[in-house]
């Protein structure tokens, strides 16, 4: 029920240029958590249509058991990830950032200026990341 009915406001746009998706409240609320602590933003941010969710203004404050943000999920499949502003700040509990992940899939990557500089617990960069060290 839950799942059809963000299923289907998600599908709704308006013309004015804000994305009122961004205000669906099952996309953030705990009760909606799995057993992993993902929340529905966190699930349906990976889809390849949901690049609009980066604007959520929770996209790197919810944290799941991992501590990973929606925004670590993201970076997987959005390259638009690497441009967020908090891409290179918000950790996951292995100090990982968003940028970290990105560098491996997103060749942009590498002209984020933190690029070479932010770290994760083991001390790699998100260069490190790309060349396969992490």
């Amino acid at each position: 029920m839950i799942l059809q009915k963000l299923t289907d406001y998600l599908s709704k746009t308006t013309n004015e240029g804000y994305d009122h998706r961004l205000e669906e409240p099952e996309l953030t609320a705990k009760e909606y958590t799995d057993d992993k602590g993902n929340t529905q933003l966190h699930k349906e941010i990976t889809r390849s249509d949901s690049k609009f969710l980066l604007k959520h203004e929770d996209v790197s404050k919810l944290k799941n058991k991992r501590g990973e943000t929606p925004l670590h999920l993201a970076a997987w499949h959005h390259k638009e990830a690497i441009s967020h502003p908090h891409a290179s700040t918000v950790k996951d509990d292995d100090k990982v950032t968003p940028l970290h992940i990105a560098a491996i899939y997103h060749p942009d990557a590498s002209k984020h200026p933190d690029y070479t500089k932010v770290k994760d617990n083991r001390g790699l960069t998100p260069k490190d990341f790309a060349e396969g060290k992490g």
